[in-house]
């Protein structure tokens, strides 16, 4: 368990407002970052294809016991080979592995695939270190 302090009010990311009270306790981060411990892990992103969403260097927490709706970042294995992408089921059974940055192009496995394909688990938070 690490626990830190925790100020109850939400910061404004825009205009500043006027100082307000508040009351300090103390948030533990296991708590904060892990909805179900047996089945959470962590991972570093490498890379660019997930810019502006996940950036090379951050950490990932994925679960792999939360739902995986269409559209949710998941990390996934593709013949062996890793990665995290935006995660689309279609009708036909086909998926497609699409990454946010147009640089690259999605990973397309048609329903019939016959390589190795498994979902790891799904991103659910992203920590970024602001200082590098």
């Amino acid at each position: 368990m690490l626990a830190a302090p925790f100020i109850d009010f939400k910061v404004p990311a825009g205009f500043p407002s006027p100082a307000t009270d508040y009351v300090e306790t103390r948030i533990d981060f296991s708590d904060l970052m892990i909805q179900n411990p047996a089945f959470t892990f962590f991972a570093y992103a490498e890379g660019d294809s997930m810019t502006p969403d996940i950036q090379d260097g951050n950490l990932l927490v994925i679960d792999r016991k939360v739902d995986q709706p269409n559209g949710c970042i998941v990390l996934a294995s593709v013949n062996n080979t890793f990665c995290v992408k935006q995660l689309f089921r279609y009708r036909d059974g086909s998926i497609e592995l699409r990454p946010t940055n147009d640089k690259y192009k999605s990973i397309n496995l048609p329903s019939e695939f016959e390589g190795d394909f498994e979902i790891f688990g799904r991103v659910i938070k992203v920590v970024r270190d602001l200082l590098k």
